[in-house]
């Protein structure tokens, strides 16, 4: 795939308006949230929607004026609270896609209300180049890329949708038949929030909501398969939805996708659960505690690699973003939970042999 192969419509054309969409069925109690391979707020209010962001409380913050609950949650919880999958749990998986087995988290673009300040951090931070796009409605979107090859993208959000919605990152998921999968949905427990359709000649997408209310997005290959680059400092490297109905989130993606699932005891009373697609670890699912987090919605969340945490925090502070929580140890290596300078949460991990999606 070249670099020109980009998904400009997805995120200007095609999540946001569904995003609005969706806001608009769903009251304050109901949490819904959205993650990659295989969050977040800037806004100086609360905002009540679904994709990410459900009541998320706010509170200054030294940098950039605002914080979700989150970050809040884990500045406060420490290292237990998100759990990577033991490495020799994992296998190693080469760091070259050309494609994705159904189930692989294969996608993941930022959405944010300054491209530009955005590119610039995580060029910064991940030493990313851009191939820049526009989209056919002239928003701007631009393919990252590491030694030319694809690892995310980045789209400008209009002033319309940044007032509705904060900055976050967003996961697709690869089918081999998106109808197929869409039409499982439904009798599975969750929604079509967005249904099937072309996306030119790059793929075709929709976007759904699994029975826990986390939301994600499906991607069918074409021109663009997904990231070209994983597993491999400055790249995406594991997922979690965080949520409430583990068991419920993880019977739906075995259903509709083919997956299987498995849990096991990271000790302290800490259960986690993996999606495996042909007994490969491909994504985790983690309980979130309503009772003490009520505030936050189930999501996905996606970790980047780095080489050198410590380094990543010091670049992450002198790139204009904020380390919210950590470095702190777990059992693939030393993570820690970070904003860029618009709010969007990400997670960077110094991944140990055999780590990695």
């Amino acid at each position: 795939m070249s670099a020109t192969s980009i998904l400009s419509p997805m995120a200007a054309a095609v999540f946001i308006p569904t995003m609005r969409a969706v806001c608009d069925q769903t009251g304050p109690d109901q949490s819904v949230g959205s993650l990659a391979h295989p969050d977040a707020l800037l806004a100086p209010k609360t905002f009540d929607r679904r994709h990410n962001v459900v009541e998320r409380d706010c509170r200054t913050h030294a940098h950039h004026g605002a914080s979700l609950s989150l970050r809040l949650l884990l500045a406060s919880a420490g290292a237990d609270s998100m759990r990577v999958a033991p490495p020799e749990e994992r296998e190693a998986t080469m760091p070259t896609r050309e494609s994705y087995e159904q189930g692989t988290p294969s996608w993941v673009d930022l959405a944010t209300t300054d491209l530009a300040a955005a590119k610039e951090f995580y060029a910064a931070v991940f030493g990313w180049d851009y191939d820049d796009q526009e989209t056919p409605d002239g928003v701007g979107y631009s393919m990252a890329l590491i030694d030319g090859k694809t690892v995310a993208g980045l789209s400008q959000m209009g002033p319309e949708t940044a007032e509705q919605m904060p900055p976050m990152w967003n996961t697709y998921l690869a089918v081999d038949d998106l109808d197929a999968v869409v039409g499982e949905v439904p009798a599975s427990g969750g929604q079509v929030m967005v249904p099937a359709m072309d996306v030119m000649e790059h793929g075709r997408m929709a976007y759904i909501v699994d029975p826990s209310g986390a939301a994600v997005g499906l991607w069918q290959a074409r021109a663009h398969t997904g990231a070209q680059l994983v597993n491999e400092p400055n790249t995406l490297c594991w997922n979690e939805c965080f949520t409430e109905h583990v068991e419920s989130a993880a019977k739906f993606y075995d259903a509709v996708l083919g997956t299987t699932h498995a849990t096991a005891d990271m000790g302290n009373g800490q259960m986690y659960t993996t999606l495996m697609v042909r007994e490969r670890q491909v994504a985790g699912l983690m309980r979130r505690d309503p009772e003490q987090h009520p505030q936050i919605p189930n999501a996905w969340t996606v970790y980047f690699a780095t080489s050198d945490i410590d380094g990543a925090v010091a670049t992450i502070n002198e790139a204009g973003g904020s380390v919210m929580n950590g470095p702190f140890p777990t059992p693939p290596g030393p993570m820690l939970v970070a904003a860029d300078p618009q709010g969007a949460v990400f997670q960077v991990i110094e991944l140990q042999q055999g780590a990695g999606g």
